[in-house]
């Protein structure tokens, strides 16, 4: 597949140390049997109908110590240097702002905005190893026109929401009430 120029110049730029041979081969899918022998995809044009990029809740240890998972939006699939197996790269979701955090802690979603460069509006670009992903989630990725009722922009924005566990946590949502 083909990618979209930021994607390639951080392929080539000296912050990517995971794949640093010449010519890589991307690839659109991967079939994982440990997710229920589920398919996860990123492409441009799925089956001539638009972009399909699928989201998935990463699991990985902060600066703190603690592990955290976020939402991470697939964008490909390439083979390690040492091929050792597949990587995915794509976006990463940023800090919550406070908003969002309260947010979050109310209502069905969980309130996100993707990482941004500092003092930048170009996103940042992430490794993730497969065996970081410990589900798939329902994501929606909000378009500018969603944002500004005023504009005609279908081009998406940086800020997404996420579906709340429906078996763990939309229970005691519904049997609590949502908080106002």
């Amino acid at each position: 597949m083909e990618l979209d120029s930021r994607i390639v110049d951080w392929f080539c730029g000296i912050h990517n140390n995971v794949i640093t041979r010449s010519g890589v081969v991307v690839y659109s899918q991967l079939f994982l049997s440990e997710f229920n022998n589920l398919t996860f995809r990123a492409t441009p044009d799925y089956l001539g109908t638009g972009p399909w990029y699928d989201w998935v809740l990463v699991s990985y240890v902060d600066s703190n110590e603690m592990s955290v998972n976020y939402p991470f939006k697939i964008l490909g699939f390439v083979e390690k240097d040492d091929k050792s197996g597949p990587i995915c790269f794509g976006k990463m979701r940023g800090m919550q702002t406070q908003r969002e955090k309260f947010d979050s802690s109310v209502g069905l979603f969980k309130h996100w905005h993707l990482e941004r460069q500092p003092h930048s509006d170009q996103p940042v670009y992430r490794f993730v190893a497969i065996d970081s992903i410990i589900d798939p989630c329902r994501t929606f990725q909000f378009t500018t026109l969603a944002l500004n009722r005023l504009g005609s922009s279908t081009e998406l924005t940086k800020h997404v929401l996420v579906v709340k566990g429906r078996q763990q946590e939309w229970p005691s949502i519904f049997l609590n009430g949502i908080r106002k």
